[in-house]
């Protein structure tokens, strides 16, 4: 009457109609012992997603950071209009991956603790970062503005640097963890 089906499988046969079943229904069931190499095939994912997210995020900095330094540097008067503005662009287009690619985590928590109703120190991140964007593409022709996408980019390789220094040390604390065992 409540409506759940119990499934029990002994054999190997058996195992292999119950995968069928549940497939069919659109899940997937792993035994045990692949249950492991599942989640080592997505740790190790999720590591070199780490990693590439912050190589991307470090070199569109540097990128941004250099075609931002002459404003700092000269007026625009000094530079040239159609400079300032090429210089501008260039800085919009580079910071592009920075927020698509190497943010993503940052918006998909601040995203799901929305969806959960409740706070994430990422959601105030993530609202500054989509403000500064905002600002700073409005502000792209206006030459006497600002714009903050150095800024912007050094706050997400900033914080992709420190996730990923504090993921590899809990890594290393759970690795040291399962060696010493009950």
């Amino acid at each position: 009457a409540s409506g759940l089906t119990h499934w029990l499988a002994q054999t190997p046969d058996g195992v292999n109609r119950l995968k069928t079943r549940v497939h069919r229904l659109g899940y997937d069931l792993v035994q045990l012992g692949e249950l492991t190499e599942v989640n080592a095939k997505l740790a190790q994912a999720t590591r070199r997603y780490e990693a590439l997210s912050l190589l991307i995020a470090v070199l569109c900095m540097r990128q941004v950071s250099m075609y931002s330094t002459p404003e700092y540097l000269f007026s625009t008067a000094e530079i040239g209009q159609s400079e300032v503005l090429l210089l501008r662009w260039a800085q919009w287009v580079i910071c592009l991956p920075v927020l698509i690619y190497s943010a993503k985590p940052i918006f998909s928590s601040a995203w799901r603790a929305c969806i959960q109703a409740r706070w994430s120190v990422d959601q105030p991140v993530a609202l500054g970062l989509t403000i500064a964007f905002i600002y700073s593409s409005i502000q792209l022709h206006q030459l006497e503005g600002h714009v903050w996408f150095d800024s912007l980019a050094m706050l997400v390789t900033l914080l992709l640097l420190c996730r990923f220094l504090v993921n590899l040390q809990t890594r290393k604390a759970m690795a040291e963890l399962m060696m010493i065992g009950p």
